[in-house]
């Protein structure tokens, strides 16, 4: 089987990267301060009012890239090309892009916003358990999408031909000399309704 490049994985990974990023950027914040009035309170204070508007923005982009990981193991198993998802080394990526990028933006949105880096000692910890769990979750899901599709894909090009209906038909000479010896008989009138076709 022919290799395909790394970097012809990048664009999935990525996209499953920041949108495990900022889903677990949400879930972490949800954990930190379970009561809304001060989790909206703390989003404020820290850069993070965003967040609750960025949910949909994560179901979209984990929907292409869904959608993505579909399509490349169907392209994969129908034309026997390029390797499979490797579940550990898509793991290792997702959960150091996603922690890297955690760390990062914690640090960028609470400087645009004018917080002190103070409160990151309560809420990294957490957040980047969140990340490396969420990183786990994607990881597996990219794997499993990628060899459903190439398992389907490689079926449906390796199946046989479906055979033709053979429709056999009895020889006429047959049924006319089976009336003459029915008829011969005198179990039947020539003057009724002719026999049904005996096949």
């Amino acid at each position: 089987m022919e290799r395909i490049a790394p970097a012809r994985r990048l664009p999935l990974e990525l996209g499953a990267a920041a949108a495990g990023l900022i889903g677990g950027h949400i879930v972490s914040y949800l954990l930190t301060a379970p009561a809304a009035p001060i989790r909206r309170l703390l989003l404020t204070e820290t850069g993070h009012a965003y967040l609750p508007r960025a949910i949909a923005a994560v179901v979209a982009l984990g929907a292409v890239v869904v959608l993505a990981a579909v399509f490349r193991g169907a392209v994969r198993g129908w034309r026997a090309l390029g390797d499979p998802l490797s579940l550990s080394s898509t793991f290792r990526r997702l959960a150091v892009a996603q922690s890297s990028g955690f760390v990062i933006l914690e640090v960028v949105e609470r400087k645009a916003a004018g917080a002190t880096l103070t409160g990151l000692g309560g809420v990294l910890p957490r957040g980047l358990i969140v990340q490396i769990v969420v990183a786990g979750i994607a990881a597996f899901a990219l794997w499993l999408l990628d060899r459903a599709a190439a398992g389907i894909a490689r079926g449906l090009r390796e199946r046989p031909p479906i055979p033709r209906a053979v429709v056999a038909t009895a020889p006429r000479a047959g049924v006319r000399a089976a009336r003459r010896n029915l008829v011969s008989l005198g179990s039947i009138s020539l003057r009724g309704p002719p026999l049904p076709s005996i096949v």
